[in-house]
């Protein structure tokens, strides 16, 4: 069975994601990807990659991406086309508009409605309306988190919704099941630099209690991709590294007390299993998905997202219920995040999609 992805973005996440249908994929699948050019240099070399040529995320980029998109479904013949991220869904609507009838499968990564506090405000209506219909151009609409699922549910969206929450292969490192007691509290953010995951208000919450935990210290790995956010940071204990490959990330997990998510809107961040395969409990955002990926005092914690609460929830971290929470966090890994559980059910998905006969 031949599955072509296509993608607006191949960064962060969404990248993650990518990686794990090159490199684990479901039983008598052969997977092909298109992606935006400058963004997908970090993708694995062997994978079976198309692009197309992208400046900035506009008109012109998503223009680029429906020329490439209908080239490559007629050269390639996929069973399955797998749109991801709302853009794509420019792509799928294009190929339905000049008569294409294949199998296709989308999956937002997170609903865009999801960006928005107020769900009723004229903005977050307009992407109601475009979510609801576009998503009915697809013959599955795949949620990565139970929320997402629930949240297009009640919407009213349209077409057939399912979950198959996110997963991970297993670490490249040995899980470090006990942390230590003594030094710095270490803590590791994992991500896009842009507005949704709130690093703005992490480094804001850090440079408010610097001078009361000195022993706090904050490794940022990732960069900024859709230039959203402004961001600035006086501690000397933050340290940017950029973007790190899985050997490097493995780590990196493994030697923080906690991976910190301050997002203020998610679906299931595969930061989060990353993290807990790893043995590295998770502080989250009361925001999104995010409470529902923990469990308070077991494999981590929830703060409410403002930088004054932040702050405060920093100044409360402590190093040894840290510790005695990584034997939580990598249980928490293997009983819900495994990619063969994740791979079985991507193939039920995929036959279901093609001849309509199994379920999940």
């Amino acid at each position: 069975m031949r599955i072509l992805h296509i993608c607006e973005t191949a960064t962060g996440g969404v990248g993650t994601y990518l990686r794990n249908l090159h490199q684990n994929p479901p039983d008598g699948v052969e997977n092909e990807f298109l992606a935006p050019d400058k963004l997908s240099r970090d993708l694995p070399d062997d994978m079976k990659l198309h692009s197309y040529r992208s400046t900035k995320r506009g008109l012109a980029t998503i223009w680029s991406m429906i020329r490439a998109s209908r080239r490559t479904v007629k050269n390639s013949a996929p069973d399955i086309v797998f749109f991801h991220s709302t853009f794509s869904l420019a792509a799928l609507a294009a190929l339905r508009m000049t008569g294409w009838r294949g199998k296709a499968i989308y999956c937002a990564h997170g609903w865009a409605v999801s960006r928005y506090d107020d769900i009723q405000s004229p903005k977050a209506r307009l992407v109601r309306l475009v979510e609801k219909h576009a998503s009915s151009l697809a013959d599955k609409c795949l949620s990565v988190s139970k929320l997402d699922l629930e949240l297009a549910q009640k919407l009213g969206y349209r077409g057939q919704h399912i979950c198959i929450e996110n997963a991970v292969p297993p670490s490249r490192e040995a899980p470090r099941l006990e942390g230590a007691a003594d030094g710095e509290l270490s803590l590791l953010f994992v991500g896009r630099l842009d507005r949704q995951k709130g690093i703005d208000v992490l480094l804001d919450a850090i440079d408010r209690v610097a001078d009361q935990r000195q022993d706090i210290a904050l490794t940022i790995v990732g960069e900024a991709v859709r230039q959203d956010n402004s961001i600035t940071c006086k501690s000397k204990k933050v340290h940017f590294v950029g973007w790190k490959g899985p050997d490097e990330l493995d780590a990196l997990y493994a030697s923080a007390d906690a991976v910190i998510v301050p997002s203020r809107w998610e679906g299931l961040p595969l930061v989060i299993p990353e993290a807990y395969r790893n043995g590295t409990p998770v502080l989250v955002s009361d925001r999104g998905a995010l409470p529902s990926l923990v469990k308070a005092g077991e494999s981590g914690a929830v703060f409410p997202l403002s930088k004054t609460a932040l702050a405060e929830f920093l100044l409360g971290l402590d190093k040894r219920k840290l510790a005695d929470m990584r034997q939580g966090a990598f249980a928490s890994y293997t009983e819900r995040f495994t990619v063969d559980l994740w791979r079985q059910r991507l193939r039920a998905l995929y036959t279901d999609v093609t001849v309509g006969q199994h379920r999940l």
